[in-house]
């Protein structure tokens, strides 16, 4: 069931007033492709428990390493490891199948960052930040 809140009504609200600011030609298509998922995610939804899966859950936790990797690996990889011109002579079946083929390499690298650097740092902010204070009293 559809569920729409107050809070809900203020995120459709802002997401409609952003479209209509954005001075773009945008297609009606376009429009209802990105406002349907949007809305429904928007309201709380959880998509049939799809978002509130333990593997999507993850899949959030890494995602600013996946925002990271993704282009380094797909640059590496089409710029440097192919022979020169050699991505712009693929069929566009193997192009995506080289894409869906690097995403584990992609992700794992993620998790790595997760696991060794984000964690580790997000640990340390709170005595980090306690430090700075004592150290600047004015702040």
């Amino acid at each position: 069931m559809l569920l729409i809140t107050p809070n809900c009504y203020a995120r459709l609200s802002s997401y409609v007033a952003t479209v209509k600011l954005m001075d773009l030609p945008l297609h009606i298509v376009s429009v209802l492709l990105l406002s349907v998922p949007f809305s429904v995610v928007a309201c709380g939804n959880s998509l049939f428990g799809l978002l509130t899966h333990s593997a999507a859950r993850r899949l959030g936790e890494i995602s600013y390493g996946i925002f990271l990797f993704h282009g380094l690996v797909l640059y590496l990889v089409f710029r440097v490891f192919l022979a020169h011109g050699a991505a712009s002579r693929l069929a566009l079946w193997q192009y995506w199948l080289l894409v869906l083929l690097l995403t584990p390499i992609v992700v794992i690298l993620a998790q790595f960052a997760h696991t060794l650097i984000e964690q580790p740092a997000s640990k340390r902010v709170g005595s980090v930040t306690e430090a700075i204070r004592k150290s600047f009293p004015s702040l």
